[in-house]
């Protein structure tokens, strides 16, 4: 039985271990770069957009500077757990397993169960990245809080709001829909990307769509204007539709949470009264560190490139074996300056 945990095994396993569907991961950090180092480094760029200048006949090129690239070399750190699997588990009828059938033997329910743990400890480590997204997309930065550290990555985001007094949505002086415009064109100024996306979460959709002159760019019967049409998507995500007019973007809603491990509280992917202004073209790129580890009993260290790795741990006396999955993520919005997010409520 124990070849199925080699680390050929393993590793093939988790390869083809699907990921839990994710929104914002799946939607606007597309690509995805591994390094075979611990440390990893990257681009933000910011800074305005210049044109070639004209110059006399016969005259030498002017020398152009590369402008607003400020790279940056960090060591993310692990993301890891285990699940630990006993000699009662694999004699123990499995859930969905016929009682009284009898013909599952140890060594096929050992197999059953290292596929479940495997896809149950992905989807957790896929939903902490999903978080991850959120932080990176909603806050401009990354907070790196766990057992043992308390770190934040910073990308200078700077295009943010606050609305106060009357000017918040629903309120008496709400200017919805010159609000969005604004926004977009701040960030088609500052980095070439027409925003394209509007995300919030269906609290804020709801004062949002309170507003007639919303309502009209969502006409059903001025198809050249837009279109409601709600449809479910990923966990938690739903397309509302099209919205025409000067703003000419998708609109999502959001619902969805996890429960931070730091305070086992509850909490929101999307805080009721953010909304994100963004393009879907712009680049947000997934970074993974390597893992350096040992795979397996009488083995040396290994260095693995990659989204993850997995290996088998075991003790003894109670014998227990463990299946651990790590990874080093770290999610990078390269075109800093291509969203925009606001406090409406």
């Amino acid at each position: 039985m124990d070849n199925i945990y080699t680390p050929q095994t393993l590793a093939a396993v988790v390869r083809r271990t699907p990921d839990v569907p994710s929104f914002l991961k799946d939607l606007f950090f597309k690509d995805t770069k591994t390094f075979l180092t611990e440390t990893v480094s990257f681009d933000i760029v910011k800074g305005r957009r210049t044109i070639t200048p004209w110059v006399a006949p016969n005259s030498t090129a002017p020398l152009s500077q590369r402008t607003g690239v400020t790279t940056t070399t960090y060591k993310p750190a692990q993301k890891k757990e285990k699940r630990a699997i006993t000699e009662n588990d694999i004699k123990v009828r499995l859930a969905g397993e016929q009682p009284f059938a009898g013909t599952v033997s140890p060594e096929e329910r050992a197999i059953q169960l290292l596929a479940q743990d495997t896809q149950e400890l992905k989807d957790n480590l896929v939903r902490s990245q999903e978080v991850m997204a959120a932080d990176v997309l909603f806050n401009g930065q990354a907070h790196i809080k766990g057992e043992g550290i308390d770190d934040v990555v910073d990308f200078n985001f700077t295009n943010k709001e606050t609305l106060a007094g009357n000017a918040r949505w629903g309120q008496s002086a709400a200017e919805i829909v010159a609000n969005i415009i604004k926004w977009k064109k701040k960030c088609l100024k500052a980095s070439g990307f027409n925003p394209n996306t509007l995300v919030m979460n269906s609290e804020t959709l709801e004062v949002m769509l309170s507003d007639k002159k919303i309502l009209a760019l969502f006409d059903n019967r001025r198809t050249e204007m837009g279109l409601l049409q709600f449809e479910q998507m990923a966990e938690g995500a739903v397309y509302v539709g099209f919205m025409g007019g000067q703003i000419q973007c998708n609109v999502f809603t959001y619902d969805n949470y996890y429960v931070d491990p730091t305070d086992g509280q509850e909490k929101e992917m999307v805080a009721t009264g953010k909304l994100l202004v963004a393009s879907d073209m712009a680049k947000f790129t997934k970074l993974y560190g390597a893992n350096t580890i040992i795979p397996g009993e009488g083995m040396d260290f290994v260095t693995y490139e990659g989204e993850y790795v997995m290996r088998r741990l075991v003790t003894r006396d109670p014998d227990v074996a463990f299946l651990e999955l790590q990874s080093r993520p770290i999610y990078v919005p390269f075109d800093v300056d291509s969203y925009f997010v606001a406090d409406v409520l």
